[in-house]
């Protein structure tokens, strides 16, 4: 049996080249419209991967991602979005999203990138795998999730995040995390840490204000 797809993407979009990347890739695609999403989500088929044709749409998509994973059925279903590469400068890349796919897209590195959300959707298992309730971190992937979402981070990010994950009986002073992550030499002021705490809670969401 093939593999369904589920491509949402807007009634004027044309996704007719990704849909023959698809169906070469052996799938079987299902195309509708965000705005039919809630309305049909119960009628369509079940599918094994969704992506988002979300060219044009660059800002805020998390209403739509969360609408995709508040239907019970593709909760757990790799959720992928394919932009046009003049829109990757404007693109907010949502926790919800596993994977990007930049079009036009070459069909070895489409099926390279649905082979890895296929096979791999959940977190790697680690013996070093730092939790604080739904958010994860895996410091032999440098990964970071949130329910099972990846988030994307920047590498200062993701150091100071390690960094208080690591011990989280401690309270450190903004001192002490410049000194920890950016090193004595580094002049930028601890106006630097408040900044990056600041992203990194809103790119964690509930999980940044509960545990940072």
């Amino acid at each position: 049996m093939p593999l369904r797809f589920l491509l949402i993407c807007p009634t004027h979009s044309d996704a007719s080249r990704l849909e023959r990347n698809l169906d070469c890739f052996g799938g079987d695609v299902k195309r509708i419209a965000p705005e039919h999403l809630v309305e049909q989500a119960g009628e369509l088929p079940s599918v094994g991967c969704i992506i988002l044709d979300v060219s044009g749409r660059c800002g805020d998509l998390g209403d739509l991602c969360e609408m995709v994973k508040r239907v019970r059925a593709w909760a757990e279903k790799p959720l992928l979005a394919a932009i046009a590469e003049r829109d990757l400068a404007a693109f907010r890349w949502p926790p919800e999203i596993d994977d990007l796919i930049v079009l036009p897209c070459r069909q070895a590195e489409l099926e390279a990138r649905l082979k890895r959300a296929l096979l791999f959707p959940e977190e790697p298992c680690s013996a070093n795998l730092l939790t604080a309730g739904d958010l994860t971190l895996n410091p032999d992937s440098y990964e970071v999730r949130v329910k099972g979402a990846r988030v994307d981070l920047t590498l200062k990010e993701y150091e100071l995040l390690k960094h208080l994950m690591a011990r989280p009986e401690r309270v450190f002073t903004r001192e002490q995390l410049l000194n920890s992550i950016w090193d004595y030499e580094y002049f930028g002021g601890t106006r630097t840490v408040d900044v990056h705490i600041r992203r990194l809670r809103f790119k964690l969401g509930e999980a940044g204000e509960r545990y940072i």
